[in-house]
């Protein structure tokens, strides 16, 4: 899925508060900027504690979990290890 701008444009962004784990499925081969981060910390993902990526993801863009702060636990199933640089996954 493409980048959407703010974290409201994202279709899933109204169940946030909700969310509590991800498993993403085997087809996604990118998680773009944003996409359950809250770049501008105004609209946080407060209860995601959870996720689990499959071996299709090549890439994690820009801030794609930022300021999930209950974000503890990361699965990856890469058969290669994937080099993710820090702010990917900023808290």
């Amino acid at each position: 899925m493409p980048y959407l701008g703010a974290a409201s444009n994202y279709p899933w962004n109204s169940y946030k508060d909700q969310i509590r784990s991800l498993t993403f499925e085997g087809n996604l081969t990118t998680i773009s900027m944003g996409f359950f981060g809250d770049i501008w910390g105004d609209r946080p993902y407060n209860n995601l504690s959870a996720v689990t990526i499959p071996g299709s993801v090549t890439a994690i863009e820009d801030y794609a979990f930022s300021n999930c702060k209950s974000l503890t636990d990361v699965t990856v199933n890469w058969t290669t290890p994937l080099s993710v640089t820090p702010k990917y996954l900023t808290l």
